[in-house]
């Protein structure tokens, strides 16, 4: 009767000893996946940022045009400055599927400005309670095409997640 009896406590202690094993493997795997899920998270906020600055850069509501050429990563300083209101009074209609929840600004140097910077804000859709922000940035010339002025700015776009 004694050696049954060992036999199966031996057992049960095997058994034990298997489950606290799997019960390891699962708490590793599930840590392994929070981790590359949260890793893959942030990769597709960087791409959406990346998509957006694209987005913004060839929207034809902004960029400058010589005749029938456009000109590379220039943006034209009045289309800019209508661009805010006409953005905004399309936001939900047009707009917010291009740029979802984010923020678009365009910077300009200018001296004579106070601080030496113009902001043109162009769109502002913040996600209400975020949890991340991914900002990207985009060095811009920035003509006037009544005057042929050209300044210098740069466009920040922040994507929310």
């Amino acid at each position: 009767m004694k050696k049954a009896q060992i036999k199966m406590t031996e057992t049960i202690a095997v058994i034990f000893i298997f489950f606290v094993l799997i019960l390891f493997g699962i708490i590793f795997y599930y840590q392994y996946q929070k981790v590359s899920i949260s890793e893959r998270n942030e990769q597709f906020l960087v791409e959406r940022a990346m998509r957006t600055t694209l987005k913004v850069l060839f929207m034809p509501e902004l960029v400058c045009t010589d005749g029938d050429r456009i000109e590379q990563n220039c943006f034209d300083l009045q289309k800019l400055e209508a661009a805010g209101s006409v953005i905004n009074q399309n936001i939900k209609d047009y707009y917010f599927n291009l740029f979802s929840y984010s923020d678009i600004t365009v910077y300009q140097f200018d001296a004579s400005a106070p601080g030496g910077i113009i902001e043109h804000k162009i769109y502002s859709r913040p996600k209400p309670e975020f949890t991340k922000k991914e900002p990207t940035y985009f060095i811009l010339t920035l003509k006037d095409e009544i005057t042929g002025y050209s300044d210098f700015g740069y466009l920040e776009v922040m994507v929310y997640s």
